[in-house]
């Protein structure tokens, strides 16, 4: 498995991780991976920090590629796109940003 791969199952995973814990599914066994997954440098309050904005924005990404969430909760103002398809790539983007920063300690 390449590093790419790797990253992109970890960041998948937290992902997962997340909707399990809006979801109100959440176990200590499911924390425990959280803190697996998230960089050694980070303190367990900034971990769970971020995870907890983590789960806020793939709640958005999510809401907005299935019509529960109007792209307006994402950002209000869009120009040259089409609204629900560029708040998605916003929401996305928060995410991806989140992951990165849970895996490796620091942003890109």
């Amino acid at each position: 498995m390449t590093a790419l791969q790797i990253e992109t199952t970890a960041a998948e995973r937290l992902e997962d991780l997340a909707v399990r814990y809006l979801n109100e599914d959440w176990t200590t066994s499911d924390e425990t991976e959280l803190y697996h997954f998230a960089h050694h440098d980070r303190a367990e309050e900034a971990i769970w920090a971020l995870f907890e904005d983590l789960a806020e924005a793939v709640r958005l990404r999510n809401g907005v590629g299935d019509g529960t969430v109007h792209w307006s909760a994402v950002c209000d103002e869009l120009t040259g796109w089409d609204p629900s398809e560029a708040a998605w790539e916003i929401a996305q983007e928060r995410v991806d940003e989140l992951t990165y920063s849970l895996l490796f300690g620091r942003t890109r």
